[in-house]
C-alpha cells in the first residue's frame, strides 16, 4: 500500500540529501515491540510515523500496530520541541481526545487551507493543488482542538490534516493520502501529486526538527523570536527570558531548501531519522 515506496522516495539521494530538493538526508528506522523512551533515544529517532494496521484502519481504534502504552511513551517523547509525530486515523484522538475520532466521508476534491497551501504547494517539490482523497473510506478529522492549524480540508471544510501547535506533530485523517491506493507513485522518484504532498509534509517537519514547532497557526505571516536554549532542548522553555540569546523564525526556517539557514540543531551534515513500527500499513 506504498509502504516501501515512501521511504524509498524519502530516502532518495535526489530528494533528501546535500544535492536534493531538501538540504538534509534521510534515513529510516524500525523499532520492534512496543515503542518507550529507551528505543526512541537509541534510534536517535526525530520524525515517528506511527502508521497503521488494517485493524485500525476504520474509526475504531484496536491499538493494533501500537499499544495505549506506546502512545503514552510517544506523547512523553514529542513534548521534546525538536520530536515530531505523523498519525493517522484515529490516533490523533489517542493522543489528545479532543480530537475527534476519525469518521469516513470526506468530499472530494481535497484543498489546503491558506496556511497549509504554503506548505504543500509553495515546498520544495512543487505545488500539490487539488486532488482526491484514494480509497472508499475518506477519513475526516470532525472535532480538532484550538491548538491545532488546518492545513487540508475537504469540500465541506471538514479537515484532514492538521499540525498540532502543542506537540509539533501533524495528524491525517486517512493513511491512504500517503499510499499507493491514495496515488502515491510506484517508484522513488517525487512526480505524482501525493508524492509531492509527502515531500513537501516531509521538509515541513523536517524544519520543525530543526527550529522546535511553530508558536502559533499565524505563523505564515508572523515571525516569532524564540529563545536559544541547551540541546535537547527543555519544552516548555525554564523561564520565559531568553538567557542564552535568541532568534527570529520565519514561515521560510520550515521548508530546508538549498538556501536553507543551518543552525546548531541541524548542521549541513545533519540525517533525520525516521522511525516506524513494525508490520504496519506505511514505510515498512
Amino acid at each position: 500500500m506504498g509502504a516501501k515506496w515512501d521511504l524509498d522516495k524519502l530516502t532518495n539521494a535526489k530528494n533528501f540529501g546535500a544535492d536534493g530538493k531538501v538540504v538534509y538526508k534521510v534515513q529510516g528506522s524500525k523499532i520492534e515491540g512496543e515503542i518507550t523512551a529507551e528505543k526512541l533515544q537509541d534510534k536517535s529517532c526525530d520524525i515517528f510515523q506511527m502508521s497503521l494496521e488494517e485493524a485500525d484502519a476504520g474509526t475504531p481504534l484496536k491499538f493494533s500496530a501500537l499499544s495505549e502504552a506506546s502512545i503514552d511513551a510517544l506523547k512523553k517523547w514529542a513534548d521534546d520541541p525538536h520530536h515530531v509525530i505523523l498519525g493517522f486515523q484515529s490516533f490523533a484522538h489517542a493522543t489528545d481526545d479532543r480530537y475527534s475520532l476519525a469518521q469516513p466521508g470526506a468530499k472530494d476534491p481535497m484543498e489546503a487551507s491558506k496556511l497549509g497551501g504554503s506548505i504543500v504547494d509553495s515546498g520544495p517539490f512543487g505545488a500539490v493543488g487539488k486532488f482526491n482523497q484514494g480509497g472508499s473510506w475518506k477519513g475526516t478529522i470532525d472535532k480538532v482542538p484550538a491548538n491545532a492549524c488546518t492545513l487540508i480540508h475537504d469540500q465541506d471544510d471538514k479537515p484532514i490534516m492538521v499540525l498540532d501547535v502543542d506537540l509539533g506533530s501533524v495528524f491525517v485523517s486517512d493513511v491512504d493520502l500517503l499510499t499507493t491506493l491514495g496515488g502515491i507513485s510506484e517508484n522513488s522518484e517525487i512526480s505524482a501529486a501525493n508524492d509531492r504532498l509527502l515531500g513537501n509534509l516531509y521538509a515541513f517537519m523536517i524544519g520543525i526538527v530543526c527550529n522546535g514547532p511553530p508558536a502559533d497557526c499565524e505563523f505564515m505571516d508572523k515571525p516569532f523570536t524564540v529563545c536559544e536554549q541547551p540541546k535537547p532542548a527543555p519544552k516548555p522553555a525554564p523561564e520565559p527570558e531568553c538567557k542564552l540569546g535568541s532568534k527570529k523564525i520565519e514561515f521560510k526556517d520550515y521548508l530546508p531548501t538549498k538556501v536553507y539557514d543551518h543552525n546548531d540543531y541541524c548542521p549541513s551534515d545533519r540525517v533525520i531519522v525516521v522511525c516506524r513500527p513494525c508490520h504496519c500499513r506505511l514505510l515498512q
